[in-house]
């Protein structure tokens, strides 16, 4: 809708109106931007209390003034200081800077800067920086349980502290638990930062009660992300906690179904026919500088892939270059059978499958036989074997020995398909 004003006088007065809000405007304007160049000149008593008369409603000049009252030993003035946080908090009042600074300057007053935080503390309910303040203080009061409510809504807000609240934490609290329950939110990325700060200080178990809360929770966790605390339990010799981790990530359907649905069958992906994870309880390949390791989609006994090594014929290669761990029990025997194929390989030391307790090979340490084969078929083989009296965990490897002949350059190609190891409790039947 349209006004019309039809009175020459009328129109007069309303463009003198606005022209004095203009230039009241303007001026305001004109005041703040040179507010703000003295201010940003020479940060001093004077330049600031000129800055602040020329923009009064601007927080900004009484809380620097009164950190200068309050910090600056020739400007020192807790009374001026206490007055400029007063202004700036009316200036102000949601902003919680004037109550830290106020807390900050009464710490010796505890009940004074206990109430400044508090005040902080309901402006500010989830600001990361302004619970990091109060969160020290209530740990230089010895009241850990609160330091710990505030530090968690820091780590919640941001990873930037993450570290340094955990050192503090377990300097301030003998009580793991009591860690995991008041200072960890119940959220993927902050579980995971806790998790991984504990794996690398070798506090497996505590490391581990962080997982099975991770494991309860709602939100999904990738293959990737686990991967390494598993390598971290298998190096530190844990292997029953890295293949409960492993098992978590089966149960929560966070596995692709072919490597979670390894069935009877004790190695993951057996048939290769799920791509190669390189992590956890599946198969591992390490990038070997004269020999090819990969999925082969044209050459396999069972739909659609097999495994095949070539390798270049340039060196005695010494290959253990694809590996899986499996979980175990001491004692137990077990039957590793599958089909193996090659084709041009020289030398007089072809591939074979070894396997042995990752801790302690001297235990336990078994091949099979040459596996190179006569022709294009696929060759069945087996081998038999027990674990030693304390071997949890073993390694399934493709391995390749250097030959102690003169004629030792090893070329040609093998391929691997339809792999299994099953207890003998249980025998796996071969396919025909």
């Amino acid at each position: 809708m349209r006004w019309m004003i039809s009175s020459r006088w009328a129109r007069n007065c309303l463009t003198a109106v606005e022209t004095v809000v203009l230039v009241g405007l303007m001026g305001q304007s004109l005041l703040m931007y040179l507010a703000g160049r003295i201010s940003s000149r020479q940060v001093s008593v004077d330049h600031l209390t000129l800055a602040s008369k020329l923009d009064p409603l601007d927080a900004d000049y009484p809380l620097a003034l009164a950190h200068i009252h309050e910090y600056v030993p020739d400007e020192m003035n807790h009374g001026k200081a206490r007055a400029y946080l007063e202004r700036a908090a009316r200036l102000s009042p949601s902003d919680p800077r004037p109550w830290l600074e106020m807390a900050s300057m009464n710490l010796l007053n505890t009940a004074v800067a206990e109430a400044s935080l508090r005040r902080a503390d309901y402006l500010a309910p989830t600001k990361p920086e302004v619970h990091w303040t109060i969160g020290n203080f209530m740990l230089l009061r010895g009241n850990t349980h609160e330091a710990f409510r505030h530090f968690r809504i820091v780590v919640a807000g941001t990873s930037h502290y993450n570290n340094t609240i955990f050192d503090i934490a377990w300097k301030a609290s003998e009580d793991p638990l009591a860690i995991l329950k008041e200072l960890i939110p119940s959220q993927l990325q902050s579980e995971l930062s806790y998790l991984y700060y504990l794996a690398d200080r070798h506090r497996d178990l505590e490391a581990v009660q962080v997982w099975s809360q991770i494991a309860a929770g709602s939100e999904s966790v990738s293959l990737q992300q686990a991967a390494n605390f598993i390598d971290d339990l298998i190096v530190s010799h844990h292997p029953n906690d890295a293949y409960r981790v492993w098992s978590d990530l089966v149960r929560r359907g966070w596995l692709t179904e072919t490597v979670a649905r390894a069935g009877r069958n004790l190695l993951i992906n057996g048939d290769f026919e799920e791509d190669v994870f390189n992590v956890g309880f599946s198969w591992r390949i390490i990038p070997a500088q004269e020999a090819f390791v990969g999925l082969d989609t044209n050459t396999y006994r069972s739909p659609n892939h097999s495994l095949v090594v070539r390798f270049s014929g340039k060196t005695n290669l010494a290959f253990q270059h694809v590996f899986q761990y499996v979980k175990v029990r001491p004692g137990q025997g077990y039957r590793l059978q599958g089909f193996a194929r090659s084709e041009g390989i020289t030398a007089d030391s072809g591939p074979r499958i070894e396997i042995a307790d990752v801790y302690n090979p001297s235990v336990f340490d078994q091949l099979t036989d040459d596996l190179r084969t006569e022709g294009p078929v696929w060759t069945p083989f087996s081998m038999d074997f027990k674990t030693g009296s304390s071997t949890e965990l073993i390694i399934v490897r493709v391995v390749r020995r250097p030959s102690g002949t003169l004629d030792n350059l090893i070329a040609g190609r093998f391929w691997l398909d339809d792999l299994s190891l099953q207890a003998d409790a249980d025998p796996i039947r071969p396919r025909n």
